[in-house]
Parts: structure tokens; sequence; C-alpha cells
């Protein structure tokens, strides 16, 4: 198995033949080439799945999963054992750019059907591309299921129809559900307006970006002019101190400006002319 810790990782488990789900659960233990997960779903573990060869899905970041294949050695009340966990692929989700966003929404209409949920399903959208998008709620739903939703953006609504949820996740921390979904049979009119939307947040995350670079960029100017200031007023401090010392009262012109800087032990020439230009004497 490769090198990667797997404990504490939410996974979903399918019979490798069929792709069936068995289910989805958190890793508790991983030890070479065994892990131990807890199911973490309101359902219970089918007992005649012991032995049967399963596929790991993991999510990862390309909006894919992570596969590894092991074999069920054990299953014991609510947690299953595997054993021989192996690294099979990593797939790749949607090819489309993913905008990661997070727009709260109200889902009140199943798809195919003109009567509104009892309750709506209260979420966060996640994520959008052309292709689909990913949300989060509290409540939930079951894979394949379809439904169509309203999304304000701000600047204006989009209206998206026949999406259906491909992938679910349980964070049983948070207690909140993860939903994969894709857009079935897009119109040509909702790929347009996605885009646009897409563009547009883009655009704005640009220029705010660059406004934010623009504003660090003038207040380095402003830290830098005052720290000039501040040399330049500590170097006249320190120059009249030496002048002091070298019996000078009134700084007059640049025979002044080499006994001060031969009671400092300025020999060069430039260092001599910098201590002129501070205090404002002309060579």
């Amino acid at each position: 198995m490769e090198n990667k810790q797997l404990n504490g990782i939410h996974v979903r488990i399918t019979d490798s033949s069929s792709e069936t789900e068995i289910m989805n659960g958190k890793i508790q233990s991983h030890v070479k080439d065994q892990i131990v997960v807890e199911n973490s779903l309101d359902i219970k573990l089918d007992k005649s799945n012991k032995k049967t060869n399963i596929n790991i899905h993991i999510k990862n970041d390309d909006y894919g999963e992570d596969v590894y294949s092991g074999i069920i050695k054990k299953i014991k009340d609510n947690f299953i054992i595997v054993k021989n966990v192996v690294f099979v692929k990593k797939t790749q989700g949607r090819a489309d750019f993913r905008l990661k966003i997070s727009i709260p929404v109200e889902i009140y209409y199943e798809y195919g059907k003109n009567k509104p949920l009892e309750q709506p399903i209260i979420g966060t959208i996640k994520d959008i591309s052309v292709g689909g998008m990913m949300f989060t709620s509290n409540t939930e739903l079951v894979k394949d299921f379809k439904f169509n939703v309203y999304i304000d953006t701000q600047n204006e609504i989009l209206y998206i129809t026949n999406i259906k949820i491909v992938r679910k996740m349980f964070d049983d921390v948070t207690k909140i559900f993860s939903y994969g979904c894709s857009f079935s049979s897009p119109s040509d009119k909702q790929n347009s307006d996605i885009r646009k939307f897409i563009f547009t947040s883009q655009t704005k995350e640009t220029e705010d970006n660059g406004e934010t670079e623009n504003i660090k960029e003038e207040k380095t100017l402003e830290e830098l002019e005052e720290l000039e200031e501040l040399e330049k007023t500590e170097g006249l401090e320190e120059i009249t101190r030496l002048a002091k010392m070298a019996g000078i009262e009134n700084i007059k012109n640049m025979e002044d400006i080499k006994k001060i800087a031969e009671m400092a032990g300025i020999e060069k020439p430039e260092e001599i002319e910098e201590i002129a230009k501070i205090v404002g004497i002309e060579k």
C-alpha cells in the first residue's frame, strides 16, 4: 500500500464487481494494508458481504476519487475490517473549471414534479462548474435524487434544472452531508449563464486582488517614506550631538561638516557628503 495515512478519512465502499454501494464511513484505524471503517449512515451492515472484494473511494482535490481495492475480512456491529488494501487508481471528476463559492441555497422542487417539497432542503453550494456542483446540507438525501434550484448570485438569479446527486459523503463530526451533483441535459442557456457567472466572479476576484495589491504597495511606499524621514531625523540629532562635541554651535559650512566627520571617525567623501546633505549644506 502507498505511504498515505488514511486515519480519519471519509470513504465510500462499493462492491468491486457490481459497484453497488455497501457503506459510507470513516476510517478509524489504518495499520499496514489493513483498515477499520466505521459506518456513518443509519443502515445495518450486511454480514453476508464478508470476504467480498471491494473498492474504497476517497474524494480527491480534482473532484474525482482515489480508489483503493481490498477484501472485507470481518463485519462486527457497525464496523468492517478490510485487508489487502492497495491503491488502484486516481480518477478526475469534472473537467470543467470549478469555481469555489459559498452561496446559501434552498431547494423547493424535486425535478419533474410540480408540487413543492414538504420542507425545503437548506444547504450551501461550495463549488460550481458547467458540468455540476457540490453542496453541503444537514439533510440526508438519497443518491440519484434529482432537483431544481434557484441560485442567488447577488447580480442575478441562476436557475438550474435536472440536477442529479451522483456522490454522497457524511462527516460524522460536523454531522453534515456533502453531495456531488451533475447537471443532466443542460440547455445552452444554462451553460451560457453558468459560464458568465464564473467569468464575472473570476474577473471580480482578480480586480479585488489587484486593489488589495495596490493598497499594499501604497502602504509600503508610505512606510518607506516614513522610515526615510525617521532616519533623517535621527541622523540630524546625531550630527547635532557630534557638532557640540566638536565645539560647533551652528553648522555653517563644509569645514564644520568635516570637523563633525572627523569626530565621528568618518573619512569616506561620500559619507561626508551624506552628512552635509542631511543638514542642508551645499558642497
